[in-house]
């Protein structure tokens, strides 16, 4: 497995991770062998690189010490959270407005 950013991507590649979307979503799962239309919408989608299966990376595994399930749930509580305060600050300056 190996790191392969984006603009290097060729087609009929394996992907090695499945890729999440900002809200935790699965938007490929590994496995997936990258077209050019996959490769254009993760370009859109502004991911940087994605690892892959190549005969010049077998055999080579690289181990997270965070899942990527567990990062993204990760990111989407710290999403939930400021949308959660946002709203709050707004609540707030409405209720000032109103005793005033």
């Amino acid at each position: 497995m190996r790191y392969v950013p984006i603009k290097n991507l060729k087609e009929n590649t394996i992907l090695k991770n499945t890729i999440y979307g900002p809200n935790g979503n699965i938007l490929l799962k590994e496995g997936v062998v990258l077209d050019l239309y996959y490769i254009s919408k993760l370009k859109k989608l502004g991911i940087n690189g994605v690892y892959i299966e190549d005969e010049l990376s077998k055999g080579i595994e690289i181990k997270n010490i965070i899942s990527e399930e567990l990062r993204h749930e990760a990111v989407k509580s710290v999403q939930e959270t400021f949308i959660y305060a946002q709203k709050s600050h707004a609540l707030n300056k409405e209720f000032k407005k109103i005793m005033i």
